[in-house]
């Protein structure tokens, strides 16, 4: 079952690229939870915490697609050096922010910066997966490989964000996230074997992928997941804390990443004979 994977895993340049870029996504798991455990801890408000981690969130998902288009035209490298130099100096001024009781609103627009320039790996790993397997059968199976590896992120790096915050002061969770982010950038930049060959500019006057009506759905469908994955964030924070188990909270966590993950695997395993198109509303027939 798992041969698929190993005929993946046994593509030149892979393993490195793959190495490099699991230590670069961890933040993406890590930065969210980061903010709510520090800014409650200040303040007291998990309504303020969940606030400023929702205003990452939310610039992640709208600069997220703006800053893999610019990669695609411009090259990776060339776009992830810059934005990983403004994530780490917004990051930066966020906890600045939150520890000397600054005004909420530095608070909100660092966390917003930080958020729309969190170095998207995950997605360029995924354009670099396409590059090197295009027209290959073995495509469908890498892309399947990376969902699992987002899924296990999402299994580690809560957990440790969270006994990092709970058992040291509590802002070593982030700036350990933003060590990952900039270690990680930096040694994921250099795998210069596996980059993609920019597109050119003409790319940035292209139409926009909203106008596929396929993309539109997956959006309404997205945000919907996003909001339930999000409140539930915050409620097992909470929840945990009421409990006296508030270090748990990064394994409440981890635990909903662990059944995707394994239908992930699972996922990637299979050979469907229905089109993709319907895969979202039917059951596969593998």
């Amino acid at each position: 079952m798992l041969g698929a994977y190993k005929q993946v895993l046994l593509t030149p340049h892979a393993l490195p690229m793959i190495a490099v870029g699991f230590i670069g996504r961890l933040p993406l798991s890590m930065v969210g939870l980061g903010s709510l455990l520090v800014v409650e801890d200040h303040t007291g408000s998990y309504a303020l915490g969940g606030a400023v981690a929702a205003t990452g969130a939310v610039t992640t998902s709208v600069f997220g697609p703006l800053l893999g288009r610019a990669a695609d035209a411009f090259g990776q490298r060339r776009v992830l050096l810059p934005i990983l130099g403004v994530f780490v100096v917004a990051g930066s001024t966020f906890l600045w922010a939150v520890r000397e009781d600054q005004p909420k609103w530095i608070i909100f627009l660092a966390a917003g910066v930080a958020g729309a320039c969190i170095p998207p790996i995950s997605s360029m790993l995924r354009t670099r997966w396409t590059h090197l397997l295009k027209g290959s059968r073995r495509l469908p199976t890498a892309l399947a490989f990376e969902s699992v590896v987002d899924e296990f992120t999402f299994i580690v790096g809560p957990v440790l964000v969270t006994f990092l915050s709970t058992t040291g002061h509590t802002t070593a969770g982030l700036v350990t996230a933003f060590v990952f982010a900039t270690v990680g950038g930096l040694l994921f930049a250099a795998q210069r074997k596996t980059e993609p060959p920019p597109g050119g500019a003409h790319l940035q006057r292209g139409p926009s992928a909203m106008r596929v009506p396929g993309l539109r759905v997956l959006c309404v469908v997205g945000f919907a997941i996003g909001g339930i994955l999000g409140d539930l964030q915050v409620s097992l924070v909470a929840f945990s804390d009421e409990q006296d188990a508030y270090s748990l909270s990064g394994v409440l966590i981890a635990a909903l990443a662990v059944g995707s993950m394994t239908s992930g695997i699972l996922w990637g395993t299979l050979h469907f004979r229905n089109q993709l198109s319907s895969r979202l509303i039917n059951i596969p027939a593998a």
